[in-house]
């Protein structure tokens, strides 16, 4: 549970934090040049954020994994593949458009672990759980 409000929490804040530096930036949703200087110091430390707390989520796979929970060999793959993903955006472009990844990822993870806490503190309805999958498909 702890890990799950954990995540929400985070993730908001991101949503939220990137949004903020976009702005302030002046960056339009599409076309941005990844700049290098101090002024977008901030934007890249939000992307990297990202990046870092893939690991928190292979760690709460790997949980899963010790205590002989199902998790699919896609999920796993998924897993290793965004830390090495994240890993490479970091590594190579750290700014520009690089953002709405950054941003749209924060969103997925916020509305997946704000379920997961809502679950745990309520039984939601068939209604809710089906536009809650359907809203996380639509996400890219």
């Amino acid at each position: 549970y702890a890990l799950n409000l954990h995540q929400l929490l985070l993730n908001s804040w991101v949503c939220v934090a990137l949004v903020r530096e976009v702005r302030s930036l002046g960056m339009s949703v599409w076309g941005n040049e990844a700049d290098p200087s101090p002024r977008a110091f901030r934007l890249g430390w939000l992307v990297w954020v990202v990046y870092s707390n893939r690991y928190l989520q292979g760690l709460d796979t790997l949980f899963l994994l010790l205590r002989d929970k199902f998790v699919s060999v896609l999920h796993v793959f998924q897993q290793l593949a965004l830390v090495w993903a994240w890993w490479l955006v970091c590594r190579t472009s750290c700014g520009g458009d690089v953002y709405f990844a950054a941003f749209m990822q924060a969103c997925y993870n916020a509305i997946s672990y704000g379920y997961f806490v809502y679950k745990r503190n309520k039984r939601p309805s068939l209604r809710a759980q089906f536009r809650i999958t359907h809203l996380l498909m639509l996400m890219p």
